[in-house]
Formats: structure tokens, C-alpha cells, sequence
């Protein structure tokens, strides 16, 4: 059980964007919450950035990494992996 979520999004160029998340007084964040927002965290940064891949590097207690990695030559952005799903879905 945890007060706080703390996770940090590092992109290649050096860029930090820091979140905290905090627990109603008197409450506590569970496991299974913990992987709700860190699912949800993973979900926007596909959103805010799809061109883009992470990594989650897990830190000590409730600290967490989202790190960027260089996408590999070849490798589809999500933009376009949903292009071809809707081509085929058509």
C-alpha cells in the first residue's frame, strides 16, 4: 500500500516530465491501482506521442521511469499500424 505514485517521462532530447500522484487523506494506493495508472499513464503517452516507444523501468516503492527508445529501422508507428488494420478491416 502507497501514499504517492511518482513516475517521470524521459525523452530522448532530455526532456523530464515529472508526475506525482497523491491518495485521499487516510487512503492508499493498492497494487492493483498502481497498474491502473500506469496503464492509463501508457495509454496517453500513446496518444500524446505515437510515433514514439517507451519503456517502463520500475525504481524503488511506488517510482516509476517511462523512458523513450530509439524506434528500430523498420519498425511501424502506431499511427500506422492502425491504418493498416483499417485497411483491412475495409
Amino acid at each position: 500500500m502507497r501514499r504517492h505514485i511518482d513516475f517521470k517521462v524521459v525523452l530522448l532530447n532530455g526532456t523530464k516530465i515529472r508526475r506525482r500522484l497523491s491518495a485521499a487523506t487516510h487512503h492508499h494506493y493498492t497494487d492493483k491501482d498502481v497498474d491502473q495508472v500506469l496503464a492509463a499513464a501508457a495509454a496517453q503517452l500513446e496518444h500524446d506521442y505515437p510515433d514514439r516507444s517507451f519503456r517502463l523501468a520500475p525504481l524503488a516503492g511506488s517510482q516509476f521511469n517511462f523512458i523513450e527508445v530509439p524506434r528500430p529501422e523498420g519498425m511501424p508507428t502506431l499511427q500506422e499500424l492502425m491504418e493498416t488494420t483499417d485497411e483491412r478491416s475495409s
